[in-house]
C-alpha cells in the first residue's frame, strides 16, 4: 500500500506501480527511462512485461535501474560472479567502489551465500549525460565458485534501453575474464 500523497497507477496489464517509482526513473534517469515504463508510444505497458528482454526483467525485479546506459551481467547457478566496469579513467565500478564515473552498480546478487539466487543479475548503470566519453572495459570475476561445472554467462550493453552489444561466455577455470570494450560517443559494435 503506497504511503500518503502516493497514488497506485496500473499499467496495461493491470500490475499496480507506485507514482514514486515513476517519479525515481524520471528524476533519475530521464527520458530513457520513461520510455521503458511506459513505452515510446506512450501508452502503459510494462518496461519488463510479457515478451520483454529476461535480463531486463531480472534487473528491474531486484530493484535496479534502466538508465541511459546499462551493463548487465546475467547466470543461472547459484554461484558468485562479480560485473567489473572499467571506466575511460582508469576508475572501476564493482562490488567494493559501486559508485565511480558518474555510474552505480545497483544490483550484485548472490554476494550473500544466505540469499543466492539460479537467475542472477548484476547491473551498473548511468543517467542521462552522466557517462564520461572515452573506452570502457567490462570484465567478469568469478568471485565464489560452488558449483564444479562451467559456468554460463552473459553481458550485455544497452543504450536507452535497447541492446546494442551481448556477448555469452563461460568460465571452467579461475580468474577474472575481459569479455569486450566499447567506447562512447557509441557508435557501432567493436571487433572482438
Amino acid at each position: 500500500m503506497p504511503g500518503p500523497g502516493i497514488t497506485n497507477i496500473k499499467t496495461a496489464t493491470g500490475a499496480p506501480r507506485h507514482a514514486v517509482r515513476l517519479a525515481s526513473h524520471l528524476l533519475a534517469f530521464g527520458f530513457a527511462g520513461l520510455v521503458l515504463l511506459f513505452g515510446n508510444q506512450g501508452s502503459a505497458t510494462d518496461a519488463a512485461g510479457p515478451g520483454s528482454d529476461p535480463s531486463l526483467r531480472r534487473v528491474i525485479d531486484a530493484g535496479g535501474r534502466i538508465g541511459a546506459l546499462n551493463v548487465i551481467l546475467t547466470w543461472n547457478t547459484g554461484d558468485d560472479l562479480d560485473l567489473h566496469v572499467i571506466c575511460p579513467s582508469g576508475e572501476k565500478i564493482y562490488y567494493i567502489k559501486r559508485n565511480n564515473c558518474g555510474g552505480v552498480l545497483d544490483v550484485d546478487m548472490n554476494a550473500n551465500r544466505g540469499t543466492t539466487s539460479t537467475s542472477p543479475v548484476e547491473n551498473v548503470t548511468w543517467p542521462i549525460g552522466a557517462a564520461p566519453a572515452g573506452t570502457y572495459k567490462v570484465e567478469v570475476d568469478p568471485y565464489r565458485r560452488d558449483s564444479s561445472q562451467p559456468i554460463e554467462f552473459k553481458v550485455e550493453l544497452l543504450i536507452d534501453g535497447q541492446q546494442k552489444e551481448a556477448y555469452s561466455r563461460h568460465f571452467d577455470a579461475p580468474g577474472k575474464m575481459s569479455v569486450f570494450e566499447f567506447t562512447l560517443p557509441y557508435t557501432d559494435r567493436r571487433q572482438q
